[in-house]
């Protein structure tokens, strides 16, 4: 079958690389470290529980490796939303039962602009480095 206009198909295959969404940075956790042109995300540790407890800990250092304090933390899965501030040590944390499973983690902050780590699976214990490039 002849068209008029020709038909153009176009696939773009991105890895390691982030969309921006309503002026967010936005990356999708894939359960490893991240590197991006805006961030890294490392994994420092983790640690299984034998509890329903599970423990998040967020730490947001500027290139200069810097604490980042006062960003703007908000995560949300499903209908809960959990919120906060990083501490003067750049640091964020959650330790509750029951959090565990697929969390979107949104970062604010003047020197960050945003970011946002899509599905990040939390279970047990884990501490995470976000280190902010510029």
């Amino acid at each position: 079958m002849k068209t008029k206009y020709p038909i153009y198909i176009l696939i773009i295959l991105i890895s390691g690389c982030g969309l921006v969404r309503d002026n967010c940075y936005s990356v999708k956790f894939t359960g490893k470290n991240i590197n991006t042109n805006k961030f890294t995300l490392t994994i420092d540790k983790t640690i299984v529980f034998d509890t329903t407890a599970n423990l998040l800990n967020v730490k947001l250092v500027s290139p200069n490796r810097t604490p980042i304090k006062d960003a703007s933390i908000s995560m949300t899965k499903d209908s809960s939303t959990i919120d906060g501030l990083s501490d003067n040590d750049g640091e964020f944390q959650v330790f509750q039962n029951g959090f565990s499973g697929n969390w979107d983690i949104k970062i604010q902050h003047s020197e960050i602009n945003c970011i946002s780590i899509e599905d990040f699976e939390i279970r047990g214990g884990q501490w995470i480095t976000i280190g902010i490039k510029k």
